[in-house]
């Protein structure tokens, strides 16, 4: 099984490229590209660039993790985040269709809610997904936590990653509550995907607990010193049962579970106990 990989230099795109390319064919691609590492540069808002990336590695799969993530980024440059999220999307989608590959789109429980320019981009591009004629998996994640190749982008785990680097106090909001996603809980779903089949799901992955960001950082950090405030206002809560996972066949994780696998990871990181 050949897959390809979108936005491979990413947070999540480069933790599928190297959880998955000891058992299967793996092809990555990011926007720019790394001819020393093997990463094909692709944009996937130039739809010329995508059909011909297509045509040319064919790929059974395709892991469609590029996107502008970040919610704040998005609202100040909502043009961007549709280009990207949405046409980008739809871009994958159709070359998609005239190769015959399945697909697995990593989107964001916030496509729950439209109205933030993510949720709504989100949302959109899940309606391309289901174009999909060869098969597609939708996989709805929430703020998501775990070590990743990519260290350095500006996401949740990495902040905490700074936390401990730099020794001093930052600050974390203590308002939205959310229920946490953990990376190894994706790495399972998609490998049982890669198994099992294709069937046009829509899969909410979260752990079976709430917290705040200044909760799960203290949780993971503890005795390291932290602060608190209100910084994401005005988001959605939005709780998923992972008893509906459950029924679907696939596995679930507890909040507490993640938590001791995230101190784990860190200890590892760091080739030595962090407190």
């Amino acid at each position: 099984m050949k897959i390809l990989i979108t936005g491979v230099k990413g947070y999540l795109g480069s933790l599928f490229y190297e959880a998955l390319r000891c058992d299967y064919e793996v092809i990555g691609s990011s926007r720019f590209g790394d001819s020393l590492l093997g990463i094909f540069a692709l944009d996937i808002t130039d739809k010329q660039a995508v059909n011909i990336c297509f045509s040319c590695i064919n790929p059974d799969v395709v892991i469609h993790a590029a996107a502008m993530p970040s919610v704040g980024r998005c609202e100040k440059e909502p043009k961007q985040a549709f280009n990207t999220n949405v046409e980008g999307t739809q871009n994958i989608v159709e070359a998609a269709n005239e190769t015959g590959a399945k697909v697995i789109f990593i989107s964001s429980l916030a496509a729950l809610d439209t109205s933030t320019v993510y949720g709504k981009s989100k949302q959109l591009a899940e309606q391309h997904i289901r174009k999909v004629r060869a098969g597609y998996e939708i996989l709805q994640l929430s703020m998501t936590f775990g070590l990743s190749p990519n260290t350095s982008n500006n996401r949740p785990f990495n902040k905490i990653i700074s936390t401990i680097q730099i020794q001093s106090p930052i600050i974390y909001d203590n308002f939205w509550r959310f229920q946490p996603t953990y990376t190894e809980h994706v790495i399972l779903v998609i490998k049982q995907i890669l198994q099992q089949g294709f069937k046009g799901r829509c899969l909410a992955i979260t752990t079976d607990g709430t917290c705040t960001m200044y909760q799960i950082a203290s949780d993971v950090l503890k005795p390291i010193i932290i602060q608190e405030a209100k910084v994401y206002n005005n988001r959605t809560e939005n709780f998923i049962d992972p008893i509906t996972l459950l029924y679907q066949g696939f596995p679930t994780f507890s909040y507490s579970s993640m938590v001791a696998d995230l101190r784990k990871q860190l200890e590892s990181f760091y080739t030595k106990p962090f407190v």
